[in-house]
C-alpha cells in the first residue's frame, strides 16, 4: 500500500488504508486531510485573487502553512490512536491503577490532535469564505468548496474531541476550546455563498 505516512502516501494509497481493517488512519486523519484539501483550495483561489484582495499573498501563505500542518496532524492522529489502543490492551489484573493512568494520558494526547485539527479546519473555512466573498469570482466555486470541506473537517474533529473527553472523563477545557473554534464558522456558509453566483472558469 506504499508509505504509511499521510504526508507521503498517494491519494489511492491513503484511501486504501482508510478502507482497510486497520482502525488507523481513521476519522481524525481523514478530518485532517479534509482540512488540508480545504487549505489547498484556498491557496489556489488566493493566487488568482491578487487583483481583488490586497492581502492575497498573506492569505496564500497562511493557507499553505495550514495545509502542511494538517498533513502532519493526520500522521499524529494515527499515532495517538495507536497509543490509546496499546494502553487499552494492557492487562487489567496487573497494576490496574497504572493502566488507568496510561489510558488517560493516551486519551489526552489523542484529544489534543483533533482539537488542533478543529482549529486549522475552521481557519481554512474562514479564509475560504473571505475568498468566496471578495476574491476572484471565477474561483468562487473552489472557495465555497473550501468552506464546506473546512466546516465538515472541523465538525468531525470536534466530535472526536467530545467522544474522547466523555470516554476518558477528561477534566481540562477541551470542549470549551473546541466549541470556541466552531463558533468562528457559525453562519459562514450563508455569508460565503451570498452575492454573485460566480463560476468555475478561466481565472
Amino acid at each position: 500500500m506504499g508509505s504509511t505516512s499521510c504526508q507521503e502516501a498517494s491519494l489511492s494509497g491513503f484511501l486504501e488504508r482508510v478502507a482497510s481493517s486497520d482502525p488507523a488512519p481513521g476519522g481524525g486523519a481523514v478530518a485532517a486531510v479534509g482540512a488540508a484539501l480545504a487549505a489547498g483550495l484556498v491557496s489556489m483561489a488566493g493566487r488568482f485573487s491578487t487583483d481583488q484582495l490586497a492581502d492575497a499573498a498573506a492569505v496564500v501563505n497562511e493557507a499553505d502553512a495550514l495545509r502542511l500542518n494538517a498533513l502532519v496532524l493526520a500522521d499524529r492522529d494515527a499515532a495517538a490512536y495507536a497509543a490509546v489502543t496499546e494502553a487499552n490492551a494492557l492487562p487489567k489484573d496487573v497494576d490496574a491503577e497504572g493502566r488507568r493512568r496510561q489510558i488517560r494520558a493516551a486519551l489526552e494526547r489523542a484529544t489534543e490532535v483533533p482539537l488542533e485539527i478543529t482549529r486549522l479546519a475552521t481557519r481554512a473555512a474562514v479564509l475560504g469564505s473571505r475568498l468566496a466573498q471578495g476574491g476572484n469570482q471565477n474561483l468562487k466555486g473552489d472557495a465555497l468548496t473550501a468552506v464546506l470541506l473546512g466546516t465538515a473537517a472541523a465538525r468531525g474533529a470536534a466530535t472526536l474531541v467530545e467522544i474522547n473527553v466523555r470516554l476518558g472523563r477528561l477534566e481540562r477545557d477541551w470542549l470549551e476550546r473546541s466549541a470556541a473554534h466552531l463558533a468562528t464558522i457559525t453562519g459562514i456558509w450563508d455569508d460565503a455563498s451570498a452575492g454573485r453566483g460566480g463560476r468555475r472558469g478561466t481565472p
